[in-house]
């Protein structure tokens, strides 16, 4: 009963947020309450934020950062941009662009996709860049022999600042090393001990059920970034070899974009730290524990009317939902608190915001976050992309990255030992109808 005193009555308008309009369409949300765990707004509350938006506004000219920080930017922009990882206009400032360029470029050398730079990533970039302007024998061989192309200079210029010969150099996980390693199996006892079962001896040991082996996003995306950046790029429905690594790839993109349109919502926030938004979203997460262990078991919808019945019975309204979901699932991937994002994605989903049951479909296919279910994923996979692909339906995908919503699909067939649906050509068509024709 604390808890959902917390959640529904305690922090109601306690924070104020304003939504980012970019992110959401939907003018009545923005007009909405963030309710719940991460705070509401009144009607009469977003009137006022948004007078204080415009007022503040008038004062954007103020610069927001120095001159020595913006042009540091910009180098980092042009060499991302040298290197074919696009960012548009160098202009200095690090917006959705760059952090996209920034987590390719990321994904390429197998670090962490975080779009955000390290020293030493941003080491590695900018001094590549610098050395291919100057040219010279280095440049030419390898920029004409390595696979890469001129992204080789990057591989060979993180290989010498770590003083490893390139071979050795931060050796990609293998793929088969992506799903949990399988546990021993118990040593058979010795013959003499062994009894045979009879109807009258009760068996104590029945045999083993299987044991989730659960592991965090974080670690995840670093190994599917690893393999990423060995196979020269994300895996295409043409060039997919790995069912399982495709679908890595799809789940980490879509994790740094919910993080990243997270972090928008967030920048209107004032006066709390984020360990206290994470709080309160880990608040949300425990009020649907028992609806996130009901995806590993049972069907989609059994687990999305469990969501629905717990958030009816919390008496948050569906635009508080929605907001407080949309913030703590990005707060759930950017903490690596994989109960707080399932928790999100299970409710945006339970609003039939189809895209969001990728997001379940791909925990449950990988196992992170709970049991591993490849079968139960690719129900979340089919109703997602048959959400998805509706007129004017929300996505999470950029358009240009449409098309993998429909390698999940093929990925997940290929898991599960489907063969990929044949289409009907015309003179499949043909065929078939002078063949009843004949009957």
């Amino acid at each position: 009963m604390a808890q959902r005193s917390l959640t529904t009555g305690a922090i109601a308008g306690a924070l104020s947020l304003t939504m980012a309009t970019t992110a959401l369409a939907d003018d009545s949300f923005a007009k909405g309450v963030l309710g719940g765990v991460v705070g509401a707004i009144i009607v009469d509350g977003v009137k006022n934020s948004k007078r204080q938006t415009t007022q503040t506004k008038t004062y954007t000219k103020k610069p927001t950062m120095s001159s020595a920080q913006r042009e540091a930017n910009r180098d980092v922009q042009r060499s991302l941009n040298f290197f074919n990882y696009h960012v548009g206009v160098e202009d200095g400032v690090l917006g959705r662009k760059s952090r996209s360029a920034i987590s390719d470029y990321q994904m390429m050398l197998g670090y962490p996709a975080t779009g955000q730079l390290t020293e030493v990533e941003r080491d590695i970039l900018v001094t590549a860049h610098q050395r291919a302007m100057a040219g010279g024998y280095w440049v030419t061989e390898t920029v004409s022999t390595h696979p890469q192309g001129r992204r080789g200079l990057l591989l060979k210029q993180r290989d010498e600042m770590f003083g490893m010969p390139t071979q050795q150099a931060l050796q990609p996980v293998p793929l088969e090393e992506i799903r949990p390693a399988p546990q021993p199996e118990p040593a058979a006892p010795p013959a003499e001990l062994a009894v045979a079962p009879t109807k009258n001896v009760p068996n104590f040991f029945p045999a083993p059920k299987a044991v989730s082996v659960s592991e965090t996003a974080a670690p995840f995306c670093s190994r599917i970034a690893v393999n990423t950046a060995k196979a020269g790029g994300p895996a295409t429905q043409a060039s997919m070899s790995s069912p399982a690594q495709a679908i890595g790839e799809q789940f980490c993109l879509l994790r740094n974009i919910t993080i990243d349109q997270s972090e928008q919502m967030l920048a209107q926030i004032e006066g709390f730290t984020p360990q206290q938004i994470a709080t309160q979203c880990e608040g949300f997460a425990t009020e649907l524990t028992a609806a996130i262990a009901a995806t590993g078991t049972g069907g989609r919808d059994a687990a999305l009317a469990a969501v629905a019945t717990r958030l009816r019975d919390l008496g948050m309204p569906a635009e508080q939902i929605n907001g407080t979901a949309r913030i703590c699932l990005g707060v759930g991937y950017r903490t690596d608190n994989m109960e707080t994002a399932m928790a999100s994605a299970l409710a945006l989903s339970a609003l039939n915001l189809s895209a969001y049951e990728e997001l379940v479909g791909h925990h449950l296919a990988t196992g992170v976050g709970g049991a591993m279910r490849p079968d139960l994923a690719a129900v979340w996979y089919d109703s997602a992309y048959s959400g998805t692909t509706q007129a004017n339906a929300e996505t999470i995908r950029p358009m240009e990255q449409a098309e993998g919503a429909e390698l999940v699909l093929a990925a997940s067939r290929q898991m599960n030992g489907e063969a990929a649906p044949k289409t009907l050509t015309l003179g499949d068509f043909g065929a078939a109808a002078a063949a009843a024709a004949k009957n």
